[in-house]
């Protein structure tokens, strides 16, 4: 959804967060404004966090005060604008078939390996891991580092771009997160709805150093 090639859009999502135990949290939404790579606007309102963050050619503005945004909302955003992998993902992974039985659905799924120092094959879901509907092209679920898996419940047509209308995210089989595509439209976006206005700040990206570590991927 985020493709230049797109014409510019308007995106309203409805999520429901849960706890550990599958209980249900606090209900949010997204909504967002995409007119390019460097005209993008985003709100999220949820009782836990409520932010906008603007992307300009000049870098991302946020809300003045509030951190990032929480790895559960965003994958809310992620699962409909960019679900596939991004560079960081695909350096240096080679790319692992493996087929996945869902129910009575078969999946083909792609886990973008990394070497493992004792040589033993990396179970299915320990690295990023995408499944596709079997002999077809469209992605239905994805996995995270082995605990976390995303399921693709519906999907819908926009811009001749698949885009997932329903998900469920589980932890360790324990639902954590659902979310809607209550509207999806084109829309005329002028370039004065970018701007960054009063009580949004620039975000400064900062690298941390990590020392390389000998262990496997669980420190094991």
């Amino acid at each position: 959804m985020d493709d230049a090639t797109l014409q510019p859009w308007h995106l309203k999502v409805s999520f429901q967060l849960f706890d550990a135990k599958g209980k249900p949290t606090e209900q949010g939404t997204l909504e967002e404004w995409w007119a390019g790579q460097d005209k993008d606007k985003r709100i999220f309102t949820s009782p836990s966090y409520t932010a906008t963050e603007i992307q300009t050619k000049d870098g991302l503005y946020r809300s003045t005060g509030v951190g990032a945004v929480p790895e559960r909302l965003d994958i809310v955003r992620q699962q409909v604008v960019h679900p596939m992998p991004s560079k960081e993902d695909e350096a240096g992974a080679k790319p692992v078939l493996r087929r996945w039985n869902f129910g009575k659905v078969q999946l083909d799924c792609i886990m973008l390996s990394l070497p493992i120092e004792d040589g033993t094959p990396a179970p299915l879901g320990l690295f990023p891991t995408y499944c596709l509907g079997h002999d077809k092209d469209t992605l239905r679920a994805s996995f995270n580092f082995g605990s976390l898996v995303i399921m693709r419940n519906s999907l819908g047509v926009f811009q001749s771009r698949t885009v997932a209308t329903d998900i469920t995210a589980m932890m360790n089989n324990v639902t954590v997160l659902s979310s809607h595509v209550e509207k999806l439209e084109g829309m005329a976006l002028p370039d004065a709805d970018f701007l960054p206005g009063t009580g949004l700040k620039k975000y400064q990206i900062s690298f941390m150093l990590v020392p390389k570590r000998r262990e496997g991927p669980y420190g094991d």
